[in-house]
């Protein structure tokens, strides 16, 4: 009797189609693109290594980072806006910490509900 279980669940992965089911990584890295000219270096950085990080993760079948390690990067992402930027109100502050904070969001995302969240802030940052 075949196994109805993965067909059953949306997020389930067939072997053959890894890559495929991680094509949901491409849209904040493409939102991310045409801002990297008006963000700093260590960002654009930043953003990339998080990005490459979840991508092998993903194809690797590995488990996601503990929600500690979600939470320092995120209070990091923070502390690394302000005191490049201050306590800048608007666009100036606001857009780089949004964008990197979107990258640190793919880190937790494991469900079709965040997968789906991650492509609304793309769409959002974009």
């Amino acid at each position: 009797m075949p196994d109805r279980s993965a067909s059953l669940n949306p997020t389930a992965v067939r072997p053959g189609r890894r890559l495929t089911a991680e094509f949901w990584l491409l849209p904040p890295l493409t939102a991310a693109l045409p801002l990297s000219a008006h963000l700093p270096g260590w960002l654009s950085l930043a953003c990339v290594l998080l990005w490459g990080w979840r991508l092998a993760l993903a194809l690797g079948g590995r488990r996601l980072p503990p929600v500690w390690l979600r939470v320092i990067l995120a209070l990091a992402a923070v502390g690394a806006i302000l005191l490049h930027y201050g306590l800048t109100l608007g666009r100036t502050g606001g857009v780089p910490l949004l964008t990197l904070l979107m990258f640190v969001k793919l880190l937790e995302s494991d469900s079709l509900r965040h997968r789906r969240f991650s492509l609304l802030l793309a769409y959002f940052v974009l």
